[in-house]
């Protein structure tokens, strides 16, 4: 199976994930959300819990467009995931971040320079 192919099975998956985790009730963030000191297993889930549904297609919408439309390999989807998982706490104070926004976004910034 060739990386393009493995890149959007991934996010397919990943698509299901949220959609069940957005549908779970949490009551404190601070259990899921990454900030400042959090567990190593925050950085892990945190991507897939967001605060309400609109919030989870916009983010799951933006991130199958750039995965599905560019030529995005398992790697760089890893490496996103990478970079979400350990910048946002170092720019944030206590505040529980939650969402698939920081993957999407590091995925945009990887595919700035292909974009004419």
């Amino acid at each position: 199976m060739d990386q393009k192919k493995a890149c959007k099975i991934a996010a397919l998956i990943i698509l299901l994930l949220i959609v069940c985790f957005t549908l779970c009730d949490v009551d404190d963030w601070n259990s899921v959300g990454i900030y400042l000191g959090c567990d190593f297993s925050h950085r892990l889930i945190y991507p897939f819990f967001h605060a309400n549904f609109l919030h989870a297609a916009l983010n799951l919408w933006c991130f199958l467009s750039v995965i599905f439309l560019y030529d995005t390999s398992i790697w760089r989807l890893v490496l996103a995931y990478f970079i979400a998982g350990t910048i946002p706490s170092a720019c944030l104070s206590c505040i529980p971040t939650v969402g698939l926004s920081g993957v999407v976004f590091a995925l945009f910034g990887s595919i700035s320079f292909e974009v004419q």
